[in-house]
C-alpha cells in the first residue's frame, strides 16, 4: 500500500512540475527563460529586453498571468520552447507594447489554440509570423530585409487558409546591409490585398510604387504578386 501511495505521489509531483515550467513571479519567469533557452537567436532578447518588459509595467497582472499560463500549457503539450513558445511570448508582449487593437489580438489567441491542437509545421509557421507581425508590423522578415506596412486597416480573413486582409496600407520592403543599416527600400502607397500566412504569399491590387531598388528576390514567394502597381506606374524589376 505504501509503495502504491509513493508511486502515486511521485506521478502527481512529476505532472505538476511539467505543468509549471514557468512560475508566476516575474523575476523567476525571466530567469527560467534565460536558463532553459540558450539558442543564439534568442540570447540577446532574453538578456537585454525581456527583464525590463516583464519586470516593468508593460504587462498588467492579467496579461502576465495569461502569458505564464499559456506558456505552461503549450510546454505541457510538448511544444518546443524554442522557437515555438518563444515566438508565442514575443507576439504576446509586443501586442501590448505596440497597442494592437482587440479585433486583431483576441482572435489570434484562438488561432494559436487551434493550431496547437495538433502541433506541427503550421503552428511553427504561424507563431514565427506572429512574432514578426506584432513586433515589427511585418508580413515577412529575413535577416537582410522585411516586408512591413503602415497606415490603413488590417483584419483577419478566414477561409480555406488563414489570411490577413489589408486595406489602404503603405506596403514597404526594407533592405538592410550587413550592419543592419537601411540600404534600400520599395514603398507601395495605398495598396489593398491579402496575405496568406502559411504560404507567405501576398495578392494585391492598386497602389503606387515610389521607388524600386530591390531585386524581386526580396519577396516571400518569387511567384507572388507582392508588388502590386497600377497601370500608370508599372515598374520592371
Amino acid at each position: 500500500m505504501r509503495i502504491i501511495l509513493s508511486l502515486f505521489i511521485s506521478i502527481l509531483f512529476v505532472g505538476q512540475s511539467a505543468a509549471q515550467t514557468f512560475p508566476k513571479e516575474r523575476d523567476k519567469f525571466v530567469k527560467e527563460w534565460q536558463k532553459l533557452v540558450l539558442d543564439e537567436g534568442a540570447a540577446s532578447f532574453l538578456k537585454e529586453e525581456l527583464p525590463q518588459k516583464i519586470k516593468g509595467s508593460l504587462l498588467n497582472e492579467t496579461q502576465f498571468h495569461r502569458l505564464v499560463d499559456n506558456c505552461n500549457k503549450y510546454a505541457q503539450k510538448e511544444i518546443p520552447l524554442y522557437p515555438e513558445i518563444y515566438h508565442y511570448m514575443i507576439a504576446s508582449i509586443y501586442q501590448v507594447e505596440n497597442k494592437f487593437p482587440g479585433e486583431l489580438v483576441n482572435p489570434w489567441f484562438n488561432y494559436v489554440n487551434d493550431f496547437a491542437k495538433e502541433p506541427g509545421e503550421e503552428l511553427t509557421k504561424f507563431l514565427k509570423f506572429s512574432a514578426n507581425f506584432f513586433r515589427y508590423q511585418s508580413f515577412y522578415r529575413e535577416p537582410t530585409y522585411r516586408w512591413t506596412y503602415t497606415k490603413g486597416q488590417v483584419a483577419w480573413e478566414e477561409g480555406k487558409s488563414l489570411k490577413l486582409k489589408a486595406t489602404g496600407i503603405d506596403l514597404k520592403c526594407l533592405k538592410y546591409d550587413e550592419d543592419r543599416k537601411l540600404e534600400d527600400s520599395i514603398v507601395v502607397y495605398g495598396t489593398t490585398g491579402y496575405f496568406d500566412i502559411l504560404q507567405n504569399k501576398w495578392q494585391g491590387s492598386k497602389g503606387i510604387v515610389t521607388k524600386c531598388g530591390i531585386p524581386t528576390t526580396c519577396a516571400p514567394d518569387p511567384n507572388a504578386d507582392l508588388i502590386p502597381v497600377n497601370e500608370s506606374s508599372k515598374t520592371t524589376h
